[in-house]
């Protein structure tokens, strides 16, 4: 997606862009055992205690169990990098949106100050956007694990990511059009399946649905 390739952007050629994404990779394994460790660890302190929600269990260890100067720094990185993530998916966005779409639907591909100022207003927009999305799935998401609904979220559109993708590289036939109509209609069928039926059908096959309409619904779609 957007997020990933501009910072592979930043590389200086091709081959130094795949071994950033091979290396994120691992560095992404690492991560996640480390949470798990971390998640091992206080069930393991508070002795299996029960809580009301588990999003409570770390930030009450850091509140009630650190040292003061500790305790500080741990929340200031946990600040530091919810904000770094809402930043880098903000100008993602916005990134696309002025890029991709209205520089050259306005004819300013070449107009560098306007698709600049294009680009502060999409990111106010997106930032807006962002807020109402989350109000929105407070509702919804009653009773679920913060990271549950991140993975949730997140699983929606990638189904329909990757089933684009996958129109791209496993044929030649299927136009543009295909594979935009063909992810916009597996990513509403997973929207609806979480609103309607998320008792039924857990989020891990999220992916696997989007992917799979979107490629049967852009297949459809051949190029003239």
């Amino acid at each position: 997606d957007q997020l990933i390739v501009q910072r592979l952007l930043t590389c200086k050629d091709v081959r130094h862009s795949q071994r950033a994404l091979i290396g994120s990779g691992f560095v992404v394994m690492l991560q996640f055992a480390l949470f798990l460790m971390v998640g091992l660890g206080l069930w393991a302190f508070f002795e299996g205690r029960p809580f009301d929600r588990s999003d409570e269990i770390f930030a009450r260890f850091i509140i009630d169990e650190m040292p003061v100067g500790v305790r500080g720094l741990l929340i200031a990185g946990v600040f530091a990098a919810a904000m770094s993530s809402l930043s880098s998916s903000i100008n993602s966005l916005a990134s696309a949106s002025a890029y991709d779409f209205w520089a050259p639907a306005a004819g300013k591909s070449d107009d560098e100050a306007a698709v600049l100022k294009a680009g502060k207003v999409f990111t106010l927009m997106w930032a807006g956007l962002l807020v109402l999305g989350a109000i929105l799935f407070i509702p919804l998401s009653v009773g679920t694990a913060a990271v549950e609904v991140a993975l949730a979220v997140a699983s929606m559109v990638y189904g329909g990511l990757l089933g684009a993708f996958a129109l791209g590289v496993l044929t030649s036939q299927v136009s543009q059009r295909g594979a935009i109509v063909g992810m916009t209609v597996g990513i509403a069928t997973v929207v609806a399946i979480w609103v309607f039926a998320r008792d039924l059908v857990a989020w891990p096959w999220f992916v696997l649905i989007g992917a799979a309409v979107t490629m049967a619904v852009g297949s459809n779609f051949r190029k003239r």
